[in-house]
């Protein structure tokens, strides 16, 4: 029998992303709306992936940066930029990475016999 994995059951995924944005919002309010690392956040039983969730699902009200997350109400206007100055590097990282696995993977699916480097 195959065992799959259900991508919709809470004991698989963990806690739903929205929940962990509603608590770092929380926490970034109780601590005074600062900069908190996941270090801060750890202490409050959130992971690092759960941040990261957690930021993605706050829809823009929670920023993250060199010193950690911030909500954006708090935020300067320079802080906001930083964030911004980071994700659209990471964007852009993203973007030539799948650049650069598209195109080997094209050579592979167009090379009979080609293995992962494009070598026959």
């Amino acid at each position: 029998m195959n065992a799959q994995l259900n991508l919709f059951d809470e004991r698989t995924r963990g806690v739903p992303a929205g929940r962990c944005a509603a608590r770092m919002i929380a926490i970034l309010v109780k601590r005074g709306g600062g900069w908190l690392k996941r270090a801060d956040f750890a202490e409050y039983g959130l992971t690092d992936r759960q941040c990261r969730a957690g930021r993605e699902a706050a829809h823009g009200r929670i920023i993250c940066g060199q010193c950690g997350f911030k909500l954006t109400r708090n935020a300067s206007g320079e802080e906001v930029a930083e964030c911004l100055a980071f994700l659209a590097s990471s964007i852009r990282a993203f973007q030539e990475d799948y650049r650069l696995v598209s195109r080997r993977a094209h050579r592979q699916l167009h090379n009979a016999g080609g293995d992962a480097h494009g070598n026959r």
